[in-house]
């Protein structure tokens, strides 16, 4: 029995990793088999060997984009993205996984809600299993279940120097606002496509933007491991900023959002930090023409 869900992975180089995620995927709750679509950017190690061992698993259904040349991250989550064909889609990264009932209560919670998209609170672990809590306080918004909107986004990122979260891990998408999400975020260009840093954001909140329903459950329903490797782990800081603030501006560009005083100066001020720290080489253009 179809469930109308596709758990889309992308992988490089993690097989360990991808073990533990495949597992937490075939103890799922939500009844029916569950369709896995992975895309390999041309792994090395055993990734295909772990791959074949949970093909036989009866709880899943597993179908593989086997790459023969590298290829970027963008490029592996535009294979998944372009493929997905069922109704419903959830992204997960290779080193990530998912509590019993992530499935079941997201997908749930999106046709209770009448969302396009449900985004769920996270827990984050180190490499050692130690759980990063202390980030948590400090970078993330503490906030109940509720309906996101624009102002919410807005004030979060810009007047409390907090964040939602923004990584496609913590997303259960309706797939055609996937799409259309994903192929508005493509064009980024610069470090941003170059780190798949920015995208994540646009996927999560272009649908709020566009007034959607996108609904935040504060249950922890997935985990984000922290490793030398990951890209949020290794990428400098400044990028980071860079990146999610030129997202965010986009966004606010595309749907014509008019700031009020308060968040302008506040945008103001970033920019200010942005050009002070010379964040990224001066070729990179965030195009502000939405301050006046």
């Amino acid at each position: 029995m179809s469930n109308d869900v596709t758990v889309l992975i992308p992988t490089f180089q993690r097989a360990k990793y991808l073990d533990f995620l495949l597992e937490s995927i075939s103890k799922q709750t939500i009844e029916g088999q569950i369709d896995c679509l992975i895309s390999d950017a041309n792994s090395k190690d055993n990734t295909l060997e772990i791959i074949k061992k949970w093909d036989k698993n009866k709880k899943l259904s597993i179908e593989v984009i086997k790459n023969k040349n590298d290829i970027s991250p963008i490029e592996n989550w535009k294979n998944l993205v372009d493929n997905s064909k069922t109704k419903y889609s959830k992204i997960i990264f290779d080193d990530d996984w998912m509590e019993p009932n992530c499935l079941e209560e997201m997908k749930n919670l999106l046709i209770e809600k009448k969302s396009e998209v449900v985004i769920t609170n996270f827990n984050a672990f180190f490499d050692d299993g130690q759980i990063r809590q202390d980030n948590f306080k400090r970078n993330y918004i503490n906030m109940d279940s509720k309906y996101l909107n624009t102002n919410d986004i807005i004030n979060y990122y810009l007047l409390n120097g907090k964040k939602i979260n923004v990584s496609p891990t913590g997303a259960f998408y309706k797939t055609k606002i996937m799409k259309e999400a994903f192929e508005f975020g493509l064009d980024l260009n610069d470090i941003c496509t170059e780190k798949a840093i920015g995208i994540d954001l646009i996927m999560n909140f272009y649908p709020i933007f566009k007034n959607k329903n996108v609904f935040f459950t504060s249950e922890s329903l997935v985990n984000c491991r922290a490793h030398d490797s990951s890209i949020s782990v290794k990428t400098d800081n400044r990028v980071l900023y860079y990146c999610y603030l030129k997202s965010l501006f986009k966004l606010i560009n595309k749907f014509s959002i008019q700031l009020n005083n308060e968040q302008n100066k506040a945008l103001k001020r970033k920019l200010l930090i942005y050009r002070f720290r010379k964040t990224i080489k001066p070729k990179y253009d965030i195009g502000l023409n939405i301050i006046k």
